[in-house]
């Protein structure tokens, strides 16, 4: 549905400003992307395991990348780009805090959270898709409102950073909760100097990781006495990797799949429908192979790096400059976050990871443009 409404969105709207070419670089990728997936369909096609589904499982790049086109030509209209985007994170979020509260409370199909009713998460799913999913969409917005009150102090604006922690923590996906902790001390770094301020939030980032000992970590974790499926679960990862049966079972499938692609000169394996594939590692290494694995990373990287250094430029002159610069971390957290599934290809998370992807082009472009004129004065 959302394929159909997006290309009708485009041949409404597209006009000589808003050309595919103009997407450049992310055209490419996802050109490649599309032929990868061709390749892994010939090979199910050769083995005689498709079916009609398979047909549009193959099409999802193109799904993808039509949303992130219609989210540009979408965004390319818009004159103040960033307060838009702004208002319609606000909508978006109080649309979310209750279609997924009602999810929690009310499940229409599975079972709820161990916190509430004595079940893992795993077992929920919903119009939202498991709470995986929700807590995946719930970290854009708790880096939102984590930037947003690093740029100017509010109380409604804690309020709402505490409510997006609240909800990640029952959503029971490791990922997000892990990052949004760890993302606090970016809060007391110095504004005035973003490049410098990120530099020092990673230095100690990893000055901490090596300094502070797994086990001391492991009983503080376990002293605090927490009934969540999500905390005893980061304690057996913590305590032993191997031993943890959704670390092992993710590990195994990432394994199968980079070394099954290995063998295959780097080319996926098949369509992966009806095999379990949790992390994007598995999911996209059996797809795309490790040949895709390497574009989505050069994707995330790039984006982030051009997100980075927009937002360090914009710092002192657009009042809105924490947008830009959140979603470069957004970008950058990617590998971590899809741990859980690809997420940023299905259902609404894919559709609102692809708007975000055509939200940021745009702002690259503009970027692009204003460095130009600058040069020509």
């Amino acid at each position: 549905g959302s394929f159909f409404l997006s290309i009708t969105y485009i041949l409404i709207n597209k006009n000589k400003q808003t050309n595919i070419l103009r997407l450049n670089f992310v055209t490419f990728i996802f050109m490649l992307l599309s032929l990868l997936i061709i390749i892994s369909l010939i090979k199910d096609i050769y083995n005689g395991s498709v079916n009609f589904g398979s047909f549009f499982s193959a099409l999802r790049p193109v799904f993808i990348f039509s949303t992130i086109y219609a989210s540009y030509i979408f965004w390319e209209r818009k004159n103040n780009l960033l307060l838009s985007w702004n208002s319609f994170l606000d909508i978006v979020f109080v649309c979310l805090f209750f279609c997924s509260s009602f999810e929690f409370i009310f499940p229409t199909s599975g079972k709820i959270f161990e916190l509430l009713y004595g079940a893992r998460s795993s077992e929920y799913s919903g119009p939202l898709g498991t709470s995986y999913y929700i807590g995946y969409l719930f970290f854009l917005f708790y880096l939102h409102f984590l930037f947003k009150l690093k740029d100017k102090y509010s109380f409604k604006t804690l309020i709402k950073l505490l409510i997006t922690l609240i909800m990640i923590f029952l959503c029971d996906s490791k990922p997000p909760l892990v990052l949004g902790v760890f993302m606090v001390p970016f809060l007391f770094f110095p504004r005035s100097n973003l490049k410098m301020s990120t530099i020092l939030y990673f230095a100690f980032t990893i000055i901490l990781f090596s300094v502070v000992k797994v086990d001391a970590l492991v009983e503080m974790l376990v002293g605090f006495n927490i009934e969540s499926y999500n905390v005893k679960s980061l304690i057996r990862i913590l305590d032993n990797a191997e031993g943890s049966g959704t670390f092992s079972i993710r590990q195994e499938q990432a394994e199968m799949a980079i070394s099954g692609s290995l063998s295959n000169f780097g080319f996926g394996l098949g369509l992966g429908r009806g095999i379990l594939l949790e992390s994007w590692l598995s999911y996209y290494g059996y797809r795309y192979g490790v040949i895709g694995l390497i574009l989505y990373f050069i994707l995330w990287i790039y984006l982030a790096v051009k997100s980075y250094l927009i937002g360090i430029k914009k710092n002192s002159c657009d009042k809105n400059w924490y947008v830009i610069f959140y979603l470069g971390f957004w970008f950058l957290f990617q590998p971590v976050l899809l741990m859980s599934g690809g997420m940023n290809e299905s259902g609404i998370t894919g559709i609102f990871s692809s708007i975000i992807i055509g939200l940021t082009i745009v702002l690259i472009k503009r970027q692009n443009l204003y460095s130009r004129k600058n040069l020509l004065t």
